[in-house]
């Protein structure tokens, strides 16, 4: 296995252990989200609202897009008219991780959100 798939394998599992406890910090009210929900004091506005997704998102489609390349032949890249699926393939997954580190970006200033994008609303829900 080469490192660049391990790195990939990886980022996968951390993207998809982040959206783990972004569902359980946002929708539950179970062990692992009251821990979750414990560590909120000194975190910003959007934190668990834009922060947390916009990081698993990256993560997940940067290994999808490392598995992509690993796994895609040399000569789909070396033609002269390239597969237009991989193409489409790789821009989709490049376009979708660079604007999740941009939504990362912006998650640092505090402006307000749809009440619907905070856990305290589903947790009045759930009440």
């Amino acid at each position: 296995m080469s490192s660049d798939l391990f790195y990939a394998t990886i980022c996968l599992l951390i993207g998809v252990t982040t959206f783990f406890f972004w569902w359980h910090e946002m929708f539950s009210d179970g062990p692992v989200g009251e821990f979750s929900r414990s560590f909120d004091s000194d975190r910003g506005k959007n934190f668990i609202a834009l922060t947390i997704p916009a990081i698993g998102t990256s993560l997940i489609s940067g290994s999808a897009l490392a598995f992509f390349l690993e796994i895609t032949p040399p000569s789909a890249f070396q033609s002269r008219h390239p597969n237009i699926l991989y193409s489409v393939l790789l821009s989709l997954l490049g376009t979708v991780g660079i604007l999740s580190l941009l939504v990362f970006i912006v998650s640092f200033i505090p402006f307000s959100l749809p009440e619907w994008m905070y856990p305290e609303y589903h947790a009045a829900k759930r009440e």
